[in-house]
C-alpha cells in the first residue's frame, strides 16, 4: 500500500484496517573518485529478458574523477547476474589493455562482487572461459586465490565496491543503449 487516499479508501470498503506507509527519509547518494593513481570502473549489465540478451556497460575514471574511457557491448545470452559479472570481467581486460595498474571496480549488484571475491561460488559456465581470460591476461597463476585477495597481479591491483545504482547511471544507461546499437561501442 503506498499510502494513496484512493487506495485507503479501497481498503476500508473492503473492511481491510490499513494504515498509510510512512515515507522513507532519504539516503544522499554521491560518487566519491579513487585515491591518486587509481582508475574507477563504473559496471552495470542489462538483460533484456531472464533468459535473454545480455548487455555490459562500462564507465572510467580517473582518480581526479574525469572520463578515462568507456564502452558498451552485447556478451550473449543469459540471467542478469552473468551480464554483471561480465561487465566486471571486461572491464577488469579494458584496464589491463590500456596498462592501468591499480582499478577500484564498482557495481550495484552485491552478489556479483560477493561472487568475484569467491565468497560464493557461483561463476556460470557460460562466463568461465572469460573469468579466465581476464585473470589469466595478468599472469595470474592462481586464479581464484590472486583474485580472492584483490590481486591478480604483482603490477595490477583491484578493489571491489558495492555503489548504489543511482551514482553511476552513465554506466547504467551505456548497458542500456547498447540495445538499439548495432555494434560494440568504445569512447575514449
Amino acid at each position: 500500500m503506498d499510502g494513496s487516499v484512493q487506495e485507503l479508501m479501497i481498503m476500508r470498503s473492503l473492511g481491510v484496517a490499513g494504515r498509510p506507509r510512512q515515507p522513507r527519509a532519504p539516503i544522499p547518494v554521491h560518487w566519491f573518485p579513487p585515491q591518486a593513481g587509481w582508475y574507477t570502473a563504473n559496471v552495470d549489465g542489462s538483460a533484456s529478458l531472464a533468459p535473454g540478451c545480455l548487455y555490459v556497460g562500462v564507465v572510467f575514471r580517473n582518480s581526479r574523477g574525469f572520463f578515462a574511457g568507456a564502452f558498451c557491448t552485447p556478451v550473449g545470452r543469459g540471467y542478469p547476474l552473468e551480464a554483471e559479472l561480465a561487465a566486471i570481467l571486461h572491464s577488469i581486460l579494458f584496464a589491463y589493455a590500456q596498462g592501468w595498474s591499480y582499478l577500484r571496480v564498482e557495481s550495484d549488484s552485491s552478489l556479483a562482487i560477493d561472487t568475484i571475491l569467491k565468497k560464493i561460488h557461483l561463476i556460470p559456465w557460460r562466463l568461465y572461459g572469460l573469468w579466465c581470460k581476464a585473470m589469466e591476461a595478468n599472469g595470474a597463476a592462481d586464479t581464484l586465490t590472486k583474485l580472492h585477495r584483490e590481486e591478480v597481479a604483482p603490477d595490477m591491483t583491484i578493489m571491489y565496491s558495492h555503489i548504489f545504482r543511482e551514482a553511476k547511471q552513465a554506466a547504467d544507461n551505456l548497458a542500456k543503449l547498447h540495445r538499439e546499437a548495432v555494434c560494440n561501442c568504445i569512447f575514449s
